[in-house]
C-alpha cells in the first residue's frame, strides 16, 4: 500500500501543475488497478506507455517485452488468443487486445515459470472464470475504494 501511496502523491503533485481533473482519475484508477490485480496475483500489466496508436509492429511490441520478434511469433503460433491481423504486404499488426493478451503470456511464461501448455490451461481457465458480471462486481469495488481514497487525498 506504500508504493500506491507514493504512486499516488506523484500523481497529485503533477496535477497540480499540470493536467486534467479526468486525467488525474484515470491515472489514479490505472495505478490503483495494477497493485489490486498484483496483490491478488491476478494478472498485472507490464507495459507502463500509453497505447494509442491503432495498430503497433512486431518491432515495436519485442521491444514492449523486451523479448525477440521470433519469440513473439512462436507464441502466436502456440497460442490461440494471440492472433494479429497482417497487411497486404504480411507484416503483423497488433492491436491493443493483442498486446494485452501477450502481456498475459509474458506474466505467466517468463515471470511465473509457466510451461507454455500450463500458460494454455491458465489462460483458458482464467477466461472460463471471468464473466460480465464478476467484471461489474470488481469495478464497483474498485469504484468505492478510488472515492475513498480520493476523499482521504482532499483531507
Amino acid at each position: 500500500m506504500g508504493q500506491l501511496l507514493k504512486d499516488v502523491g506523484g500523481i497529485v503533485k503533477s496535477y497540480s501543475s499540470k493536467g486534467s481533473y479526468k486525467s488525474i482519475q484515470l491515472q489514479l484508477i490505472e495505478r490503483f488497478i495494477r497493485f489490486h490485480d498484483h496483490n491478488q496475483n491476478l494478472f498485472f500489466l507490464k507495459i507502463e506507455q500509453e497505447l494509442t496508436k491503432l495498430y503497433y509492429s512486431i518491432g515495436e511490441v519485442s521491444e514492449m517485452f523486451s523479448v525477440s520478434n521470433s519469440l513473439i511469433r512462436y507464441w502466436e503460433a502456440e497460442f490461440s488468443i494471440l492472433k494479429p491481423s497482417k497487411n497486404s504486404k504480411g507484416d503483423r499488426r497488433f492491436m491493443v487486445k493483442d498486446i494485452r493478451n501477450l502481456e498475459n503470456i509474458y506474466t505467466l511464461v517468463k515471470e511465473r515459470g509457466f510451461t507454455l501448455d500450463g500458460a494454455k490451461k491458465e489462460l483458458k481457465k482464467k477466461k472460463s472464470l471471468v464473466n460480465s458480471s464478476d467484471i461489474t462486481i470488481k469495478l464497483k469495488k474498485i469504484k468505492n475504494k478510488m472515492e475513498k481514497l480520493l476523499k482521504d487525498l482532499e483531507n
